[in-house]
C-alpha cells in the first residue's frame, strides 16, 4: 500500500531540513512518498491548502495558524518546529536620519505584504510607542 503525504511551507531558509530529507525519500519502501510544496503567497495561502486538504502537514507561523483555529477551521497545533520566537528589529540605512525609535514616527515603513509579520510589528510598535495607527 502506498500513502502519499505533502508537507507545506514558505520557501525559506527554516524548512531546508524538510526539503533535503524528502529529497533521500526516507520511507519510501515502507510504502509512504512525502512530497514538499511551496507557497509562495505565504500564511494564508498555506492555511486555506491545509483547510481543503490540499496538503497535510504545515510549516506555519503559530499566529497564522491560531488565527485560523480562531475562525472555527480545523487546524490544530501538532507541534512545534522551532522554538524560539522570531526577533523583529528596526532596521534602517546606515546613514539614516533615524537615530532612535521616535524618528520613525511619521515615517513610510515597508512591509512584505498586509497581514504578515512585517505588516503587525509596526502597528504593535506604534501601539508601545501610543502613537496614532490610523494616521
Amino acid at each position: 500500500m502506498h500513502q502519499k503525504l505533502i508537507i507545506g511551507g514558505v520557501d525559506e531558509a527554516f524548512n531546508v531540513p524538510w526539503k533535503r530529507v524528502i529529497q533521500r525519500k526516507p520511507v519510501l519502501a515502507r510504502g509512504l512518498e512525502i512530497e514538499w510544496q511551496d507557497f509562495a503567497g505565504g500564511t494564508g495561502q498555506i492555511m486555506r491548502a491545509l483547510n481543503a486538504n490540499e496538503i497535510q502537514v504545515a510549516t506555519v507561523l503559530t499566529e497564522g495558524v491560531v488565527s485560523d483555529i480562531y475562525k472555527n477551521n480545523q487546524s490544530r497545533i501538532f507541534s512545534s518546529y522551532v522554538i524560539s520566537p522570531l526577533e523583529w528589529g528596526v532596521h534602517v540605512h546606515e546613514n539614516s536620519p533615524c537615530q532612535q525609535i521616535s524618528d520613525i514616527r511619521d515615517a513610510v515603513i515597508a512591509i512584505s505584504k498586509f497581514g504578515s509579520g512585517s505588516h503587525l510589528m509596526p502597528i504593535l510598535n506604534a501601539y508601545e510607542n501610543h502613537w496614532d495607527v490610523h494616521a
